[in-house]
């Protein structure tokens, strides 16, 4: 073990990394619809994470374009669809900014008043964009919301979605995509802590951010990616590369 992972892996056992957890929680929230079941109880037929960033042009929201088109499906399919991003009703398709057809990105028009309802502030990136290419073996982290148990909501009670977390090292860099192969050998375990086991399903966290942390000289992070796929056999996560969302929130070709 060389002297830069060791001094990592002493840095999480610490607590260091909550900071950057914090910052990526700040940001996102989850995104959902639901259906009419019985009573006060619904069903819910999909969901995905959203984050929100402010890139100089006023905060816009971001997820994948796979969970909106999977939005614009159910919606055609059902006309009493309600669809939530955190406690507030909001609907993506009605404010779309842009959606990539070959990329998977969404964007989306969002308030400052709602982002205060919902008790989130737009992340501010560091560097300037779009973002720098991030290297491969470097260290990167993400979250995203992942679906609880069962697809019922009752709308007297909380649904119990769960942020799920991780840091690694990136392992592929392409032009469509970035690539992080969950290397278990090497993962650090904390106390109080959960850890999923292997082949464990990540639904709900497409749409969240994937964050690169550099050094040059200093550490520091930026904002890269979108969460767009998971393997749960091969427990490989699969971010489309942020630079082609422009700071207006449109996607480049």
């Amino acid at each position: 073990m060389d002297s830069a992972e060791q001094e990592g892996r002493r840095l999480i056992l610490e607590g260091y990394s909550d900071q950057f957890v914090g910052m990526a929680n700040r940001c996102t929230t989850w995104l959902y619809w639901h259906v009419p079941f019985s009573g006060t109880r619904r069903k819910i037929l999909n969901s995905g994470t959203v984050f929100f960033v402010d890139l100089g042009s006023g905060p816009f929201g971001i997820t994948a374009a796979h969970v909106v088109n999977a939005l614009f499906r159910d919606k055609g399919a059902f006309s009493d669809l309600v669809c939530q991003i955190g406690n507030l009703e909001i609907d993506p398709l009605e404010r779309l900014l842009g959606r990539g057809r070959s990329r998977d990105l969404a964007t989306f028009k969002v308030t400052s008043q709602e982002l205060a309802k919902l008790g989130l502030a737009p992340h501010v990136d560091p560097g300037p964009w779009p973002p720098r290419t991030p290297q491969e073996g470097k260290g990167a982290f993400f979250g995203g919301f992942r679906l609880g148990e069962g697809s019922e909501l009752d709308l007297r009670k909380p649904y119990p979605f769960d942020f799920w977390n991780g840091f690694g090292a990136i392992t592929g860099i392409y032009d469509q995509q970035i690539k992080m192969h969950f290397e278990r050998e090497h993962w650090v375990h904390r106390p109080n802590h959960k850890v999923p086991p292997p082949g464990a399903e990540w639904g709900g966290v497409s749409g969240g951010p994937f964050f690169a942390l550099f050094e040059n000289p200093v550490v520091f992070y930026q904002l890269v990616g979108v969460l767009s796929e998971y393997s749960e056999t091969m427990e490989l996560l699969i971010p489309t590369p942020a630079r082609f969302i422009a700071n207006n929130g449109s996607i480049r070709a």
